[in-house]
């Protein structure tokens, strides 16, 4: 699991970018196989212990990654879920560990498992 919050994304009128914000909630970021076998990107809140079904994701290997975003200002630590399949079909979060050392290591953990679950 990635300690992280939801980020909104809401387009910028007459362009193809967002502007995206953070929303409050403590959360994590887990993955896990559902009682088919299928895998599963999750968003859970922390406090409630309660799966976001707005964030409970079908992934197959090869068709998503997580990928930090460059948004120009230092010690911003936002991630992006991206599907392969749809270029449209992605998903902001930021990450909510105090230290950011572990965030390449804790996010390259997250696509090895989503992209060879066999792991």
């Amino acid at each position: 699991t990635v300690k992280a919050g939801k980020m909104e994304a809401v387009p910028i009128a007459g362009t193809d970018r967002f502007t995206i914000s953070a929303l409050p909630s403590k959360g994590q970021l887990q993955l896990v196989k559902d009682e088919t076998g299928i895998m599963r990107f999750q968003w859970k809140d922390r406090v409630a212990q309660v799966v976001d079904e707005d964030v409970n994701h079908m992934v197959f290997p090869g068709d998503a990654s997580f990928v930090k975003v460059v948004t120009g200002r230092e010690g911003d630590r936002v991630y992006m879920l991206q599907f392969s399949s749809n270029a449209n079909r992605r998903f902001f979060f930021w990450l909510q560990d105090k230290d950011d050392k572990d965030d390449a290591e804790l996010t390259g953990k997250l696509n090895e498992y989503m992209n060879n679950p066999e792991v």
